[in-house]
């Protein structure tokens, strides 16, 4: 019986993170609440150049890297653009981002949607969501905790 209640209550809350989730990524899609803002473009050369990366779009470029298992050989750039989602309101508060990461290639364009999640203690930057534009394009909820 412990087992069982222990397994419902992992559900449960594994459940309620995809419901914010997708609550989340609802909310930044509203654009009668949201707005956004166009921060930045930035090329990544080699994977030195990747600490001139700030936070949420180092996050996404390393998921891009394993995703697409994109390698810094040949000359191989990764191009990024950085917008932030805001609100309409007076405040203009951060909610989050939308980064693109190419390589420049057909196809290889990848969108994250990614929140603003302040904590006690830090700031994290967790994946909503992510599409690969291509000719079947991909699109996954990551839904990422941390």
């Amino acid at each position: 019986m412990k087992t069982f209640i222990l397994s419902a209550m992992i559900l449960l809350s594994a459940n309620t993170a995809f419901a914010g989730c997708y609550e989340d990524f609802r909310y930044l899609q509203d654009k009668s609440k949201v707005s956004l803002k166009h921060i930045r473009e930035i090329e990544v050369k080699s994977k030195k150049d990747l600490k001139k990366l700030r936070s949420a779009e180092l996050k996404a470029v390393e998921n891009y890297i394993e995703y697409l298992n994109f390698k810094f050989e040949d000359n191989y750039t990764l191009f990024i653009t950085n917008e932030q989602y805001q609100t309409k309101d007076q405040y203009k508060s951060s909610l989050g981002y939308r980064i693109s990461v190419t390589d420049g290639g057909d196809e290889s364009t990848v969108r994250y949607y990614i929140k603003i999640d302040v904590g006690m203690e830090d700031v994290a930057y967790p994946i909503l969501f992510r599409v690969w534009h291509n000719q079947s394009p991909e699109r996954d909820f990551l839904c990422q905790t941390y």
